[in-house]
């Protein structure tokens, strides 16, 4: 298969959503993504980036410093931390506009289970995710280092390019799509599809 057919495919899937969602078609120029275009990270680094986003979560929500501590010295997450989660974590009074900001990890942390196949569907954006369901089922699954694949690459690159739309027609206030579930969705699946470097 061509780019191009690869593209116009994935493009086809995009528009087919949209419309079963009743949502206008995204006006985005063709193509968004492609897989030669994009890397994908290795299931093992997803595995500890999707620990790191429960955390972040968590202690957006309240865990003490002390919970927190030990849940990224438990898992070893702190090597995995840029900067800002690293300040972010260290800071026992970061506010609570940093804190809401924060807990919003959990709509990246349900993106990346379903990379890992822990999630079966990534549903309409239109609501937020349960964070306390979502932990009790997928903390027992993400413990494990065994879990060693992900997805198909091109079931994670169309899975990409539809949030990438879908953030476009959010941010044009577009249906019942929620914009903070739609940012974040899209914002995993730009960690977790890189671009290739040329």
């Amino acid at each position: 298969m061509t780019a191009d057919d690869e593209t116009q495919k994935r493009r086809r899937r995009t528009d087919a959503y949209c419309r079963m969602w009743a949502l206008p078609l995204p006006d985005i120029p063709s193509p968004v993504l492609t897989a030669e275009a994009v890397s994908i990270r290795a299931a093992a680094n997803v595995r500890v980036h999707t620990l790191l986003q429960c955390l972040l979560g968590l202690k957006g929500q309240g865990l003490s410093q002390r919970e927190v501590f030990a849940f990224a010295d438990a898992y070893g997450l702190w090597e995995a931390m840029n900067v800002e989660e690293h300040d972010y974590v260290l800071d026992d009074a970061s506010g609570r506009s940093v804190d809401v900001q924060m807990a919003w990890r959990y709509e990246r942390v349900n993106v990346l289970l379903w990379a890992l196949a822990r999630v079966r569907h990534l549903h309409l954006p239109d609501q937020v995710v349960d964070p306390a369901a979502m932990l009790s089922a997928a903390l027992p699954a993400l413990t494990d280092p065994s879990i060693a694949s992900l997805r198909a690459k091109t079931d994670l690159v169309d899975a990409a390019d539809l949030a990438i739309r879908l953030e476009a027609l959010a941010a044009a206030g577009v249906g019942t799509l929620n914009r903070g579930v739609v940012h974040e969705r899209a914002q995993a699946f730009r960690w977790l599809c890189p671009p290739v470097c040329s």
